[in-house]
């Protein structure tokens, strides 16, 4: 795809694709071309593709596996020639309040439309 964003042809020769002279126009507007973002915390193959192409990566959110991973991400980086720092990082995080019981029924009644007792959203 870099190929493509940055002169407007590809040529690849690949084990499961081939393409000679794919067009892509008009050309991304972005230099270098459409910024990507790679999420995934695989150590030897995910992280070492965010270090070629990604500007953004997104990978587990815990203080301690953050750290290894960009810790891991970086040492990437040095391999391939890459700046580290120009890679922006994220984390994904998800929470959850326990709801009342009303509440629950009335998010199973929406999902499933098969709850046993009759959803009832409770109001304040």
């Amino acid at each position: 795809m870099h190929q493509l964003w940055t002169t407007g042809m590809a040529t690849l020769s690949g084990k499961h694709y081939q393409v000679d002279g794919a067009i892509g126009r008009p050309l991304p507007i972005q230099d270098g071309g459409i910024p990507l973002w790679i999420a995934g915390g695989g150590e030897r193959k995910t992280l070492r593709i965010a270090a070629k192409y990604a500007r953004f990566t997104n990978f587990d959110a815990t203080p301690d596996v953050f750290r290894r991973k960009s810790e891991i991400l970086a040492r990437h980086c040095k391999d391939v020639g890459t700046d580290f720092g120009a890679i922006v990082r994220s984390s994904k995080t998800s929470s959850s309040a326990k709801p009342t019981q009303p509440t629950r029924l009335t998010r199973c009644g929406r999902i499933t439309g098969r709850c046993s007792a009759p959803a009832r959203a409770s109001r304040h």
